[in-house]
């Protein structure tokens, strides 16, 4: 389940939205593969912003809460792949999708997200759900 909680910046009257999720918690990294579909390891080319609709179920969907059909601000990544160490994809660049982003005058950001950064390379653990991109894990 998805809340948001929002702040007014005094400075450039931009309001900053924090997403606080319910996500599964893994104790170990060893949990955290077996849950993935993803691992690999790429270098992030683009990054965008995109409102989604995620519900996976009709009437109210256990992964979000949401009982109707609402966008929700997303920030997707475009991955280019170096390794893979996990599951199968076709081709070498892959988009993953994680809350928040900037959209209009607001700024949406998961509480205590790791910063991922454009021209960086990382190492990614992600899942995958139906009609939408794969998800970051414990992001």
């Amino acid at each position: 389940m998805l809340i948001l909680a929002g702040l007014l910046s005094a400075c450039g009257r931009t309001k900053s939205y924090t997403i606080m999720g319910d996500y599964m918690v893994y104790d170990t990294a060893e949990s955290l593969v077996e849950a993935s579909d993803f691992v690999f390891s790429g270098t992030v080319v683009n990054i965008s912003y995109e409102m989604l609709d995620v519900r996976t179920e009709q009437g109210v969907d256990s992964m979000t809460g949401l009982a109707e059909t609402e966008p929700l601000p997303y920030t997707l990544y475009e991955i280019e792949i170096t390794e893979k160490y996990k599951g199968t994809y076709d081709t070498d660049h892959i988009i993953l999708k994680r809350p928040g982003g900037v959209f209009d005058d607001a700024t949406y950001k998961v509480a205590d997200a790791t910063e991922i950064l454009s021209n960086e390379s990382y190492l990614f653990v992600a899942a995958e759900f139906p009609n939408s991109y794969p998800s970051l894990l414990n992001a």
